[in-house]
């Protein structure tokens, strides 16, 4: 069994080992600190209930490690990270802008 925290459907395609995503920060922007934090628990937690393994290789990070780097991003990245990835809402706040000019035009 795998743990990934990208989504690499290139690799998923070609393992024959079944793979678990543990999402980082970034696929879960809109969590406060302390939300992510026990979502990622929990869902280790799951990992390891439903696998029951009894040895680990760790290719990468631990998973203490991993959400030690995940919880030292600056809460000012994770809120421009935030806003630059609402892609709705940057087109309708460029809509808004643009609509009195477009309306002068005519």
């Amino acid at each position: 069994m795998i743990v990934m925290s990208e989504l690499r459907p290139d690799l998923i395609a070609v393992t024959a080992a079944p793979i678990e995503f543990m999402p980082s920060r970034r696929h879960l922007r809109l969590l406060r600190d302390d939300e992510y934090q026990r979502y990622v628990r929990r869902r280790w937690a799951l990992i390891m209930a439903k696998w029951n393994f009894a040895s680990e290789i760790e290719l990468s990070l631990t998973f203490d490690e991993f959400l030690a780097t995940q919880m030292a991003a600056p809460a000012q990245d994770i809120a421009e990270t935030n806003a630059s990835s609402r892609p709705e809402q940057v087109l309708h706040e460029a809509a808004h802008r643009l609509e009195p000019k477009t309306q002068a035009a005519r």
